[in-house]
């Protein structure tokens, strides 16, 4: 009989009863000699709750468990908490000849009581698991209307100070108003109800304000739509996570409001309207999207619909569209760009590459410089190393043949041929550093024949094969592929 061993324990069980994986293995190997059995492989799901069959090394045990081996549990609960998911599993074990084994339960699924039962201990286990659940629930509902912090990052424009409670000896900490940066909040609120938009927004506090997160960074529009999003602002603390629809409970917190409850109900009806507009689809619109990069400033290039019409497809530059920056102020941004002329200029410059020699030899000339900023040498210089290397090699080998006919002394040769091999050593370094830096430059004659044919093939294929043929052209050749404000495409080395 060979066995599947499988632990399981939650972070909670770990720290407060006796389920410790070590214990469970301990008892489950000596449970396999008392029985005879070989375990034929060990599992182990830690901090991982039993709520579901989600969990990477059950589903591991689930794929290599064969007909005849049984799967081996320390109790039925470290297997699965849920009487729906039970059911499902003894019909699949019944299936594939799958036998089953608690350790300190005995169940016998053969007759219609050992079923009952085994379902039982299933349900006690399900109606704990939700218990636990409700009253970590509740209990995070009270902390939050108490005035506490459950614990993260703090949202920008508050602090965390300690209160007058205490729990294992640390003071909890509560709410309060950070004096540097919480004169933002309504301004960023005020910002996106005039019209501004959170991208906008993000520009704005900057490039104008100069504002920066408590981190030193800049925001981005992500970090804006969050804050416009999060309740806190307005006095109320959500707590839990949203299942399957429903929202967080929200209830209303004791930290001091930095806007009305107004306000923030404003914005969101705002963010409710803006879901009607047409939204971005998908990048399989856009061959430049993802494959691109800026030329401005190297962020990659995002597609935009500003419509179901695919001549209205624009791309821009993803820093832009974050609210980070594109261009040094003054200086034009990828902002909007016609996918459809950027695309025509990319045709173009790749069939340049067959029409005229020039543009190829250029493009390989900076591939053979950007070959030697990495390796520190031209080709040039390493054909003249290992010319030294060769002379230096040539030179040994005739001092050698000198001491072996006698016609020097030891002294003599030894002071001759050291400067040799210490010239030959550092020769061999620098070219074995430079052959392990060393990337191969794509030929003349593969990136032509690429290129004579490219508009025809292009023309051929539906944007997601026109996306994947760039992707091949991208990976094949390291070439990088730059667009400009002006709809201008380069092509450049990416070694």
């Amino acid at each position: 009989m060979y066995a599947r061993i499988y632990t399981r324990v939650s972070t909670e069980e770990q720290a407060t009863s006796g389920f410790s994986l070590g214990a469970q293995k301990e008892r489950l190997e000596a449970f396999c000699v008392s029985q005879g059995w070989e375990i034929a492989g060990r599992y182990i799901d830690e901090g991982v709750s039993a709520k579901d069959l989600n969990r990477p090394e059950f589903q591991r045990m689930m794929d290599e468990v064969d007909k005849g081996d049984v799967i081996l549990v320390y109790k039925l609960d470290r297997l699965t908490r849920s009487v729906r998911d039970l059911d499902d599993l003894l019909r699949e074990f019944d299936t594939r000849g799958v036998l089953f084994r608690s350790v300190t339960e005995q169940f016998d699924t053969t007759t219609a009581t050992g079923r009952l039962f085994i379902r039982m201990v299933a349900e006690m286990a399900q109606w704990e698991r939700e218990t636990i659940a409700e009253r970590s629930a509740f209990g995070k509902q009270k902390k939050a209307a108490s005035g506490e912090w459950g614990g993260g990052t703090v949202p920008l424009g508050y602090m965390g100070v300690p209160s007058e409670r205490t729990k294992a000896g640390r003071s909890l900490l509560k709410l309060v108003p950070d004096p540097e940066r919480a004169h933002f909040i309504p301004l960023i609120f005020e910002k996106y109800l005039s019209g501004l938009g959170i991208r906008g927004v993000a520009l704005w506090l900057n490039n104008e304000l100069g504002a920066r997160t408590p981190q030193g960074c800049k925001f981005h529009a992500i970090t804006v739509r969050r804050i416009l999003t999060n309740p806190i602002y307005c006095g109320d603390v959500e707590s839990g996570r949203r299942r399957r629809g429903r929202p967080k409970v929200r209830v209303q917190g004791t930290h001091e409001p930095l806007i009305s409850r107004e306000m923030f109900e404003r914005v969101q009806e705002m963010f409710e309207i803006h879901k009607t507009y047409a939204p971005r689809q998908a990048t399989g619109r856009f061959p430049l999207s993802g494959v691109a990069r800026c030329g401005i400033c190297g962020g990659r290039v995002d597609g935009n619909l500003r419509s179901e019409n695919k001549e209205n497809r624009l791309y821009k530059c993803h820093n832009y569209a974050l609210g980070t920056g594109c261009a040094p102020a003054g200086q034009r941004s990828l902002a909007s760009v016609s996918a459809r002329l950027a695309e025509e200029n990319l045709i173009r410059e790749i069939e340049r590459l067959h029409q005229d020699p020039s543009s190829l030899e250029r493009l390989l000339a900076d591939f053979a410089a950007e070959a030697a900023t990495r390796t520190g040498l031209t080709q040039a210089e390493r054909k003249r190393m290992e010319q030294d290397l060769a002379e230096a090699e040539g030179a040994l080998d005739r001092w050698k043949r000198l001491f072996e006919k006698g016609h020097i002394e030891d002294e003599e040769y030894l002071a001759e041929v050291k400067p040799h091999r210490q010239r030959i050593k550092q020769l061999k370094e620098r070219l074995a550093e430079y052959d392990a830096q060393a990337v191969e430059v794509p030929s003349l004659s593969d990136l032509g024949a690429f290129a004579i044919n490219f508009r025809e093939s292009w023309e051929a294929l539906e944007m997601p094969e026109q996306k994947a043929l760039l992707q091949q052209f991208v990976r094949a050749f390291r070439v990088q592929i730059l667009l400009f404000p002006d709809r201008r495409v380069e092509l450049r080395p990416a070694l």
